[in-house]
């Protein structure tokens, strides 16, 4: 007799010489079970499978009813790497990077296995969840937090942004989305659930005169303590808007005279750190300043890095600079030209900043939106398959043209012979 699970047909296998085939049986309206037919499937999931597209073509889809699986179940794997969900989003075009899945999956151990635990996924509906996230954008989020004064744990709340909010909102809508697709859920919670309210502060940008002292050379020993590889990474970063990230994982065989090629990122998780495409996935040739690409050049040759070694390094330049190391020298260098630890904060002053500010500047002196785009990794699809990977430098006249401007006003200037660094 066929397992009673609450669908309309059930399934045995049986053994043939070619192998096990799987069979189906349908409930007929006095509750009988008719002959079993067979579905030409080998697994008792591809028969699953078959049987549910009959019965989506046939205009008869059934919620498995048999199935109330657990959240923390369905959503704590969710976005492994490599996992069935993060493989089929890939296979199907869509862009997922390392950071992206780490992140989502943070949201996942964080704020949504803690809340919404083994509760059977059809259970939570949109106004618990809404709720939820409306309690915690007004009241933030509990958690326990070393009291000095007292000597022991007390309960506190921490305020959460909007934006942080609605990065686990979206979150939920992937999970929802693809339960329902499973055909867990009857419908989506998340289609009723809007996103919530986002107070997004003014980016930082550093003025001009500050830009000028941070790449003064006369004031190399005072601000960078002597370090020119420091000096050549800010201006660089000055000069192109590129990202902290991209700029440590660069190495000599991408630099040229009049521009760099941006291949890879560093990532700095220790487990599943390394090189990696750049954000968005998009490989870009951004323009440099003659004198200062040839500049990288001999600071390459003078330091014997080799071509797969990396520019912003200590020696033998097989493991670049750190980002905490880099953010401890650049706000050494922020207080040496007078901007302290409260003004920093007060501005919201971090080396970011030097991407907003040559946008910025590259805007307000007339660059091309797209031009700028292109140069600083702002790609969305529709752009990147317009134009190929090797033509981009030569459409960035506008981005050219301001560079060799912003130079003569920064008053960049570089060493005519580059030394060496000191380890």
């Amino acid at each position: 007799m066929p397992k009673r699970t609450g669908k309309s047909y059930s399934f045995y296998p049986r053994r043939r010489k070619s192998g096990t085939i799987w069979f189906v049986r349908w409930r007929q309206p006095d509750g009988t079970w008719n002959a079993g037919t067979s579905t030409g499937c080998t697994t008792k999931a591809d028969a699953e499978a078959h049987v549910e597209r009959q019965l989506i073509a046939t205009g008869r889809p059934q919620r498995r009813s048999g199935r109330r699986v657990p959240f923390d179940a369905f959503a704590r794997d969710f976005w492994k790497p490599d996992g069935p969900y993060v493989k089929m989003r890939l296979a199907h075009g869509h862009s997922l990077g390392p950071t992206y899945v780490r992140n989502q999956q943070r949201h996942v151990d964080a704020y949504l296995v803690p809340t919404f635990g083994s509760r059977p996924l059809d259970e939570i509906d949109a106004v618990t969840i809404d709720g939820w996230l409306v309690e915690l954008y007004h009241h933030g989020r509990p958690i326990e937090v070393w009291d000095r004064k007292q000597k022991r744990t007390v309960k506190k709340r921490r305020p959460l942004s909007g934006a942080t909010l609605n990065g686990v909102r979206k979150c939920l809508v992937h999970i929802f989305a693809e339960a329902k697709r499973q055909r867990l859920i009857r419908e989506n919670p998340m289609d009723e659930v809007p996103a919530l309210k986002e107070n997004r502060r003014r980016r930082s940008v550093f003025r001009l005169h500050e830009l000028q002292a941070l790449v003064d050379p006369g004031r190399l020993g005072d601000v960078w303590n002597g370090d020119e590889r420091m000096r050549l990474l800010l201006g660089t970063a000055i000069l192109t808007g590129a990202r902290q990230a991209e700029l440590r994982a660069l190495q000599p065989r991408f630099v040229q005279s009049g521009a760099i090629h941006i291949v890879h990122a560093l990532d700095d998780d220790p487990v599943n750190g390394g090189l990696k495409p750049p954000k968005n996935g998009h490989t870009r040739w951004a323009p440099l300043p003659p004198r200062l690409g040839q500049s990288l050049l001999e600071w390459a040759e003078a330091n014997r890095i080799p071509a797969d070694g990396f520019l912003f390094a200590d020696p033998p330049f097989e493991r670049p600079l750190s980002k905490d190391r880099i953010t401890k020298r650049f706000y050494r260098a922020l207080a040496a030209i007078g901007i302290d630890g409260e003004q920093r904060r007060e501005r919201r002053l971090v080396w970011h900043g030097l991407r907003h500010s040559f946008a910025t500047a590259a805007r307000s002196a007339g660059v091309d939106k797209w031009q700028l785009m292109q140069t600083v990794g702002h790609l969305d699809e529709r752009t990147n398959e317009s134009y190929s990977d090797h033509a981009e430098v030569e459409h960035l006249t506008g981005v050219v043209e301001f560079q060799d401007r912003f130079v003569e006003q920064l008053a960049l200037t570089v060493p005519a012979t580059a030394r060496e660094v000191v380890g």
